[in-house]
């Protein structure tokens, strides 16, 4: 839940920043044509979206409401970005690190 929450945060912190499209859907669909190259991979690795687990698509609905409603906006550090821990984006030079949630680190602009 925590790592939903980081996420969701990182979202929501991007569409409140001047350098980032102004809607949650612009931030989520920002990049999503470059097969590989978004920030939010489940939008670009070329498989189709869709959710199997009944339990996992309520939590996560569950998450984007309270998250869009304001609720805990600060486990992230402010973060506009993250990454899995087992990859070396190009993007971290200059990016100060906030947290670690499980196996992701989460970063703010500098």
């Amino acid at each position: 839940i925590n790592g939903q929450i980081a996420v969701a945060e990182v979202i929501i912190n991007r569409a409140d920043s001047p350098i980032f499209p102004d809607s949650i859907c612009g931030v989520i669909k920002q990049g999503a044509q470059n097969l590989n190259r978004c920030q939010f991979s489940y939008k670009c690795d070329g498989e189709p979206e869709y959710m199997t687990e009944r339990k996992a698509m309520k939590r996560a609905a569950d998450v984007a409401i309270l998250m869009m409603k304001g609720e805990r906006r600060d486990i992230s550090g402010k973060a506009t970005h993250y990454h899995a821990d087992y990859v070396t984006p190009y993007w971290i030079k200059g990016e100060i690190p906030t947290t670690t949630i499980g196996r992701h680190i989460f970063y703010k602009l500098v």
